[in-house]
């Protein structure tokens, strides 16, 4: 079976807002954790990463259900995971990564909005 000639448009039209939103989130975390120092990468990026994806996932899924009640309380507690994974960068310690962690934060928030 062919696919209709205008497939992509198609697949595009039908995002919604929010998952638009949250992929844009993940596209931008992935810049800012290609920045992060070396010592931060493998723990703190690989763990946003995976928190990016995962509530990508959760609202598809959520799109896709009937009752979006579980799946929406699953996103909303993935990103206070993100938050609180993005607080952990703006610490002292983690000083070389922090101009990266506040714009990711600010990628995270405007994502809750």
């Amino acid at each position: 079976m062919m696919p209709p000639a205008r497939w992509g448009a198609e697949v595009t039209d039908a995002v919604i807002p929010i998952v638009q939103r949250a992929f844009d989130v993940a596209v931008a975390l992935y810049g800012y954790v290609n920045r992060f120092p070396r010592t931060h990468k493998p723990l703190l990026g690989r763990e946003l990463m995976g928190l990016a994806l995962r509530l990508l996932v959760t609202l598809v899924t959520a799109n896709r259900r009937r009752d979006k009640a579980p799946e929406l309380e699953e996103a909303s507690g993935v990103v206070d995971a993100l938050r609180i994974t993005l607080r952990l960068l703006q610490s002292p310690t983690a000083a070389g990564a922090s101009a990266s962690a506040r714009s990711a934060a600010e990628a995270t928030e405007s994502a809750k909005a």
